[in-house]
């Protein structure tokens, strides 16, 4: 069942047959008054809102715009240590960038250009944030010392 209209109204159907069951009724003139009390838009659940959106266009895999992107500045260790971060769940083969994550990962990152995204909820513009701040931290700490030892106070 992939259809919106089929799985909407299979959950509102589920929804009023559950407030049915446990406060079952002896006649059945009250239990469809109750349904049609309960079965409104507003009361258990909103009219379903289809909004069409079109598909976003996709460019290549996070691991090769980042070796394209980043290889004149960047060591290639580096560049591996920031792919094998990113890949261990932001961008896991084979979800491939939006075109307007790749430009935002350029400007961001390669560019140090500050950017505003200005896409819909679902378009991808979480990781638009999170790719330029996960690529700086993965920069800055490879200068960082090795940790010390703990003090005996701190071995929880």
């Amino acid at each position: 069942m992939t259809n919106p209209t089929q799985i909407f109204e299979s959950l509102r159907d589920t929804y009023l047959r559950y407030l049915d069951s446990p406060f079952d009724l002896r006649y059945p003139d009250l239990i469809a008054e109750r349904r049609r009390l309960l079965d409104v838009d507003g009361r258990l659940y909103r009219n379903l809102l289809i909004e069409p959106v079109p598909s976003y266009e996709t460019t290549e895999l996070f691991q090769q715009a980042a070796q394209t992107l980043l290889s004149p500045s960047w060591p290639p260790a580096l560049i591996a240590d920031l792919i094998a971060f990113v890949s261990q769940g932001l961008f896991v083969p084979p979800r491939k960038l939006y075109l307007h994550q790749r430009r935002v990962f350029e400007s961001a990152v390669v560019a140090r250009e500050d950017v505003v995204v200005t896409t819909g909820t679902g378009s991808g513009n979480t990781e638009c944030f999170l790719l330029p701040v996960v690529a700086e931290l993965v920069r800055e700490s490879s200068t960082w010392a090795q940790p010390g030892s703990r003090a005996p106070q701190w071995d929880w």
